[in-house]
């Protein structure tokens, strides 16, 4: 059955005042919404976020806090290193990162800048465990 043929809209119409009825929500249906763009009217993982958000929000606000205070307290093997550091301290993405840096005869890659970048995390973060603890 073609689903643009008269005789489905008709059958569909009877099964959704049917279903109507009964009380049933249906996930997909949000007014002013209609075939074939249906959106959600909760998205799964919507309450999850919710829930959890200021907490992920906090935990990245200390963590770029952390990674600031690490620019001052760290021996860098690099000036470059630094420089790599002192980007992501300001939340830059590796992407950025990689374009800020990149000089014609010199070139940063996304691959380095990511390694150094999880090697000097790991560092901050175990450093700044051993004072807490």
């Amino acid at each position: 059955m073609d689903r643009n043929s008269k005789e489905f809209k008709e059958l569909q119409a009877k099964w959704y005042k049917k279903l109507e009825k009964s009380g049933f929500k249906d996930a997909e249906t949000v007014e002013g919404y209609h075939e074939p763009y249906r959106p959600l009217r909760q998205w799964h993982a919507s309450c999850f976020f919710l829930r959890h958000a200021p907490l992920r929000r906090e935990a990245k606000t200390e963590y770029y806090r952390l990674a600031g205070q690490f620019l001052y307290d760290n021996t860098f093997k690099s000036k470059l290193e630094m420089r790599m550091w002192e980007l992501h301290a300001e939340g830059k993405s590796i992407r950025e990162i990689v374009r800020i840096m990149n000089k014609p005869k010199k070139r940063t890659y996304k691959r380095k800048v990511h390694e150094t970048l999880q090697q000097l995390s790991k560092d901050m973060l175990a450093m700044y465990r051993k004072k807490d603890g």
